[in-house]
C-alpha cells in the first residue's frame, strides 16, 4: 500500500459527486427530451433505440451514484444543518433523484411488471420531470452566482493552504512541501 496518498476529503468527495450527478441529469435531461418529442420520432428511426438505451444507461450509472452517496449522507445532512435552504435543495434533489430513479426502473423493466404500474410509473416520471427540470435549471443558475462569492461555500480551503497557494485551473504552486510530496511519489 502506498502511505503517501492521501483520502479525499468529505467536501471534495460531496463536490465531486455533485459534479457527476449534475452531468448525468443533463444527459438524462436531453436524451429524455428527444424520447418524448414526437416530432424525432419519425426521422432518427433505429437511432432511438440506442438513445433509449443510453438513458437507461445512464440512469444506472446515477443510481450508482445515489448508492455512493448514501454512506456521506449523514454527515452531510449534519453539516448543513444550520442551512435550511441546503436542506431544503438536499431533500428535493434526493426525492427527485430516487422518484426518477425508482419509476424509471419500472419503466425499464415494464415486461415483468403489470402494465398498471408501468403507467403509474410513467405518469410519476413525467411529473418529475415537469415539476424538476425547471426546479434544476434555477438551482444550477443560482449555484452559479452563489459559487462566485467565496464566503458562501461551505467548502473551505483546508488548513494551511491559503487561497493564493492555489493557481488558475486547481494547481498549487510551487512550495517546498508540494515539491517533495510530488518526488516521492
Amino acid at each position: 500500500m502506498n502511505e503517501n496518498k492521501k483520502k479525499t476529503g468529505f467536501g471534495k468527495q460531496l463536490a465531486e459527486l455533485h459534479r457527476w450527478n449534475g452531468w448525468l441529469v443533463v444527459l438524462l435531461a436531453v436524451t429524455g427530451l428527444v424520447l418524448s418529442w414526437g416530432a424525432v420520432r419519425g426521422w432518427l428511426g433505429e437511432g432511438r433505440v440506442w438513445i433509449k438505451q443510453l438513458h437507461i444507461g445512464v440512469g444506472v450509472v446515477s443510481g450508482i451514484l445515489l448508492v455512493m452517496y448514501a454512506p456521506l449522507m449523514r454527515r452531510h445532512w449534519k453539516q448543513i444543518r444550520n442551512r435550511p435552504s441546503q436542506k431544503r435543495n438536499l431533500s428535493v434533489m434526493l426525492i427527485l433523484l430516487v422518484g426518477w430513479l425508482l419509476s424509471g426502473i419500472v419503466l425499464w423493466q415494464f415486461r415483468h411488471l403489470p402494465p398498471r404500474w408501468a403507467n403509474n410509473a410513467l405518469v410519476v416520471h413525467d411529473l418529475l420531470t415537469w415539476v424538476g427540470m425547471p426546479y434544476i435549471l434555477f438551482h444550477s443558475i443560482t449555484r452559479i452566482q452563489w459559487m462566485r462569492r467565496p464566503e458562501r461555500r461551505t467548502i473551505r480551503a483546508e488548513a494551511g493552504e491559503s487561497a493564493e497557494a492555489l493557481q488558475p485551473g486547481g494547481y498549487r504552486s510551487p512550495t517546498r512541501h508540494n515539491g517533495l510530496r510530488v518526488a516521492s511519489s
